[in-house]
């Protein structure tokens, strides 16, 4: 379980938005049934939010460790049906947890990396790829 000085208030009407550390935050509850999840609060506004909140793990029911090991095997570059048999989870909930891992690291992505303008690009490993699939006139049969 993280610290709670590595969160930050999510409302973005608070003048304390985003600060880490700053003792702005306090556990109201914990909820969930096997691990439990904590339920935070901010102490300038008011507003109450999950600390799986602006993480792929938000709104997942899912026990923490097996979602991690999901992740893992699909980095791993395990297709989701493997990977729902290694995890024991079903389709749907590899493909959501799949899904909802690609927008979250698509909005980190866009949020961290800017101003970066391309001079040259090298489509070594596409050619290889694509020249291999096309197949050459001299094929043998």
């Amino acid at each position: 379980m993280k610290p709670i000085e590595e969160f930050g208030c999510v409302n973005e009407a608070c003048p304390d938005v985003g600060k880490r550390g700053a003792g702005t935050l306090r556990v109201h509850q914990t909820y969930g049934k096997y691990q439990p999840i904590r339920l935070l609060e901010c102490k300038t506004c008011g507003v109450r939010f999950s600390e799986r909140r602006h993480t792929p793990l938000e709104d997942c029911r899912m026990p923490e460790d097996r979602a991690v090991r999901i992740f893992h095997h699909l980095a791993e570059g395990c297709g989701v049906r493997q990977t729902c048999r290694l995890t024991g989870a079903s389709k749907d909930a590899v493909q959501r947890l799949q899904r909802k891992a690609g927008e979250h690291a698509k909005s980190v992505h866009e949020e961290l990396v800017k101003g970066v303008s391309v001079q040259e690009v090298q489509l070594d490993e596409k050619w290889a790829f694509v020249g291999k699939k096309g197949g050459s006139p001299h094929r043998r049969r």
